[in-house]
């Protein structure tokens, strides 16, 4: 048994223990609702009042019970616990209804007092054992507490225009109201009553005193002019409710609290869910297994972009090699531009040292040789002049580097040399000249063509030369901008191969991930399957064996509930100084009606 200094003051409680599941759905606290108001409004239906009748009698002064009592088997019993609370939450008296079958019936509690409700049967209290005889079919005994500890504790307050109020204060007053509804465990009860009871709340407003009600997290229901707020604390749950509402002259009638052991029978049909749930297992398996593929291929993503890299890189490096090489073929070319300038500028001396040459063959005549001979000094002056004219074209061909040029003058002046000889020889070499005049004359016109056609190629190379410095130039730009592009190239390679090593990465963690989520889902069906019967469990209380609340000693009990009742909010009558005499209870069930009113 809980026990309880009487009449103590509201208190903040301390914070128990959460049971495994605090979150529960509302449509599910809605069923609640309904299986709860069945349940305390069924059988024992005396939960409005406690009976004004003080109707205690003193404990037993005639002996002890009989041995048969004290030695017979425990007596199946149920008990309802009735508490009053204050208009602030804290208990005011304890009383506790047992019921058994008729017979010899021993029962244990620590009681100051103790009174059979239906029958006149005569009974006994002696140190916590209570015993009685009776020929009823079924006996009821109700047992005072001086100082029970409830399992839970309560606190209500109350606050006007944001200013805070006593019960008693507020009476009468007008604004906007503000009560908060604390239901915390009380670890001072023992036993597993918080974690094994739901509790329901039931909360009535008169919306001819409030109005613009609000309350969140209650089931309303409209009886008449009265909104019905009510509640559900499940086991071993600790919540608080705010309710606000608009007031005129407030009053409000008793918070009637009821806590039971749920035996819901709750019997549910998974195989739809667990269907979808083994769809997501094999979702999850594919799943894994495509991570697995992915991060294969992002391995040989990565193995490829590298060799690409390293291929941008050579590329990039012969690239930049091609444009140092057109650089030098650029600068090379100008060079040669000025040589091929040059010898074009010197075509046309050769040309026409080319033509005093056959020009002075020309003035050679066979005929007039025989002359010659007697004139020969003057044509050994001839002759020498024709030396001079070779002289000075071999001088130009070795000027210009022209071997063959050169190399023929060589030969040409050695002839002329002889020729010169000749003159000095006799007619008869005279004759010889002749002829070989002849010859010189027609291997000169030969001569005098290449000289002119060399000419002509030169000039046609210094023509066509820009065209080649023109092409080379912009080879030298296209290089340029090659090795560029092909830097850029191999930025974007590396940045390329950079990526690929991140996204590899990346899928190695989604394939971590995703065997983490294959394994954890590997066995769902079986922990929801788990789950929710103990969601179910929870919200029930479990299925332990029911205990007493008054007394360990009691073994036998099948049931145990709790009533409990707050004190109303009432303007004061001005207008009766006495209150008004109450009806004395007589029947059994106005006693049960009337429990809630004892003093």
């Amino acid at each position: 048994m809980c026990k309880k200094n009487r009449i103590s003051t509201p208190r903040a409680g301390t914070k128990g223990k959460r049971p495994a599941i605090s979150k529960r759905n509302r449509a599910a606290t809605v069923l609640l609702t309904a299986i709860l108001s069945m349940t305390m409004l069924s059988g024992n239906a005396g939960l409005a009042a406690f009976a004004e009748d003080g109707g205690r009698v003193a404990p037993a002064t005639d002996g002890k019970p009989t041995a048969l009592a004290g030695n017979s088997k425990p007596n199946p019993k149920e008990e309802i616990v009735y508490a009053r609370l204050d208009a602030g939450g804290a208990v005011g008296g304890v009383y506790v209804v047992n019921s058994f079958e008729g017979g010899d019936v021993t029962d244990y509690g620590n009681y100051t007092s103790v009174k059979i409700l239906n029958t006149n049967d005569s009974i006994s209290l002696d140190d916590g054992l209570v015993h009685f005889s009776s020929s009823a079919d079924k006996v009821y005994y109700e047992g005072y507490l001086e100082d029970a500890e409830m399992p839970w504790d309560f606190s209500i307050q109350f606050f006007l225009d944001g200013k805070k109020y006593t019960a008693d204060e507020i009476a009468g007053k007008s604004g906007a109201l503000t009560i908060k509804i604390s239901v915390k465990r009380n670890n001072k009860c023992k036993g597993d009553f918080f974690d094994s009871y739901a509790l329901q709340m039931t909360a009535a407003l008169n919306t001819e005193i409030c109005q613009n009600i609000k309350a969140d997290e209650a089931t309303v229901i409209n009886a008449g002019k009265d909104k019905q707020l009510s509640y559900i604390v499940l086991p071993g749950s600790e919540k608080e409710f705010v309710i606000t509402a608009d007031v005129k002259n407030f009053e409000m009638d008793s918070i009637n609290i009821g806590g039971v052991r749920l035996n819901l029978g709750i019997t549910f049909n998974d195989s739809e869910l667990l269907g979808k749930v083994r769809e997501i297992q094999g979702a999850a398996a594919k799943l894994d297994d495509g991570a697995g593929g992915i991060d294969k291929g992002a391995a040989t993503l990565k193995e490829g972009t590298a060799t690409f890299s390293g291929a941008t890189q050579s590329f990039e490096s012969g690239a930049t090699k091609l444009d140092k090489g057109a650089e030098e073929l650029q600068k090379g070319i100008l060079q040669m531009q000025e040589g091929v300038d040059t010898l074009n500028s010197r075509s046309a001396s050769l040309t026409d040292g080319s033509a005093q040459i056959k020009a002075a063959l020309g003035q050679i005549n066979t005929k007039d040789l025989v002359y010659l001979a007697s004139q020969n000094a003057q044509a050994a002056a001839g002759v020498q002049v024709l030396l001079d004219s070779i002289d000075l074209l071999a001088s130009f061909a070795k000027a210009t580097e022209d071997s063959t040029a050169e190399a023929a003058l060589t030969v040409l002046r050695q002839q002329v040399a002889q020729f010169y000889e000749l003159l000095h020889s006799d007619s008869e070499a005279l004759s010889k000249i002749g002829a070989f005049t002849d010859t010189l004359s027609a291997e000169y016109s030969a001569f005098d063509k290449g000289i002119s056609e060399y000419t002509e190629g030169v000039s046609a190379i210094a023509n066509g030369y820009p065209a080649i410095v023109s092409g080379v130039s912009s080879l030298t730009e296209g290089s340029k901008g090659l090795a560029d592009g092909a830097l850029e190239i191999h930025h974007a390679s590396s940045n390329i191969a950079d990526g690929a090593a991140a996204l590899l990465d990346g899928t190695k963690e989604l394939h971590k991930g995703t065997s983490e989520f294959h394994s954890k889902t590997n066995g769902m069906d079986t922990e929801i399957t788990g789950e929710i019967d103990s969601v179910i469990a929870a919200i029930s209380g479990g299925k332990g064996n029911t205990v007493s609340f008054v007394s360990e000693r009691n073994k036998n009990v099948s049931s145990v509930q709790f009533m409990m009742k707050t004190g109303a909010i009432k303007i004061p009558d001005s207008n009766n100084d006495k209150p008004a005499a109450k009806k004395e209870p007589t029947t059994l069930w106005e006693k049960f009606l009337h429990l809630f009113d004892k003093s």
